[in-house]
């Protein structure tokens, strides 16, 4: 009686030897075809159990853990990478966009004499369309002009007035309906603001302040 009971404890030992193999390589496949048919406390709850059956081991925090699938990280495919590169045209366009804002927030410097003969220019053409509004009867609007200052005078005694500011390179407009700065930017005057050039701002608040459409143009 004693022999059998040797006996069945070996057989059992070997069952038990052999369902920890079986266990194993079972989770092994697992991993590496990339399986989820159980869950990450699933497998370390039956690992466990098995490793505690093969004789009270644990898995502790310094024991070698197995990567798990979930844990790669995503590589991202050829295409995918394609995607996500700029292409030639994407260079192309921005360039374009970065190239026109520069020119509008960094105008074209002017020497001082290019600068004080466009100024005197821009005030001297002003003067000669008020005269002309003038003599065809189409409004009367007084002007005083001392150097690089020039008032316009509208019936209903409110002013526009014009001044060059050499140091900054810049023509001011003071109107009723605010103050604007204007740089040359190449090719005429632009608000430093909402780059609106500086005729047609002149023509919309002179418009407003004679109570009738007005259009003043470059000469």
């Amino acid at each position: 009686m004693h022999s059998n009971k040797i006996l069945d404890r070996a057989v059992l030992d070997e069952k038990t030897i052999a369902a920890i193999g079986d266990l194993r390589r079972t989770r092994q496949c697992h991993f590496l075809t990339g399986a989820a048919s159980s869950t990450p406390a699933e497998d370390a709850g039956a690992v466990g159990a098995a490793e505690a059956a093969e004789g009270g081991r644990t898995r502790g925090p310094l024991c070698p853990q197995a990567i798990s699938a979930n844990a790669i990280q995503h590589v991202p495919s050829a295409n995918e990478a394609r995607r996500l590169t700029p292409t030639l045209a994407d260079r192309v366009t921005m360039h374009s966009i970065l190239s026109t804002m520069t020119s509008k927030l960094s105008p074209q410097p002017l020497s001082e004499s290019d600068y004080a003969s466009k100024t005197s220019a821009v005030l001297a053409g002003i003067e000669a369309t008020l005269d002309r509004w003038l003599d065809e009867d189409v409004i009367d609007v007084d002007t005083h002009r001392t150097g690089g200052l020039l008032e316009l005078i509208f019936p209903d005694r409110s002013k526009i007035v014009l001044n060059t500011q050499p140091p900054l390179q810049e023509l001011w407009l003071a109107a009723r309906a605010g103050g604007f700065h204007f740089r040359w930017a190449g090719d005429c005057w632009r608000d430093t603001r909402e780059q609106r050039e500086f005729f047609e701002a002149l023509s919309t608040l002179a418009s407003e302040q004679a109570g009738r459409p007005l259009r003043f143009e470059s000469t």
